[in-house]
């Protein structure tokens, strides 16, 4: 398989926004939330590349875009790898040039509080070892596979 590059998915927006006339339901302030519109580019779609359910590509091996899944993949082994296993982002969605709605994922060994919400998931987060593929990103930068005893890839 051919190593592509990186792709560009990592960038700074900003945003804006005008007021709306009218009589307000609240007293006091308002306040927004905004999130920014994310533009594809003609005939592409919003696409989950790695969901929080598990830890291998969300896409088809065929599907144009498989090489983004492939390379977030590696960013999670190297997130793991870097923070000594205690934490990885998944549920990675978006278009090819912008991911949103990340999830922090981390054991629940770290504390007992769900302090990054519903999503971050501890049962997979702590399957991490056993079902990472890793791939042509991870090797051309040098991440070794986790060595998954036959008991521990049991366990699951």
């Amino acid at each position: 398989m051919t190593l592509r590059p990186a792709p560009p998915l990592f960038r700074r927006s900003g945003s804006h926004c005008s007021p709306r006339s009218g009589p307000s339901l609240f007293p006091g302030p308002i306040s927004y939330l905004l999130e920014e519109f994310i533009s594809t580019s003609p005939g592409e779609k919003f696409k989950k590349f790695v969901h929080n359910g598990e830890a291998v590509p969300a896409l088809a091996p065929q599907d144009p875009d498989f090489y983004i899944a492939e390379f977030l993949c590696f960013t999670q082994h190297f997130q793991y790898t870097k923070s000594g296993g205690l934490v990885i982002l998944s549920d990675l969605q978006g278009s090819s040039t912008l991911l949103t709605d990340a999830q922090i994922m981390t054991s629940f060994t770290l504390t007992d509080k769900e302090v990054f919400g519903g999503g971050n998931i501890p049962t997979i987060f702590d399957r991490f070892e056993v079902e990472h593929q890793c791939n042509v990103y991870c090797r051309a930068f040098g991440m070794l596979p986790f060595k998954v005893s036959d008991e521990e890839g049991a366990k699951f």
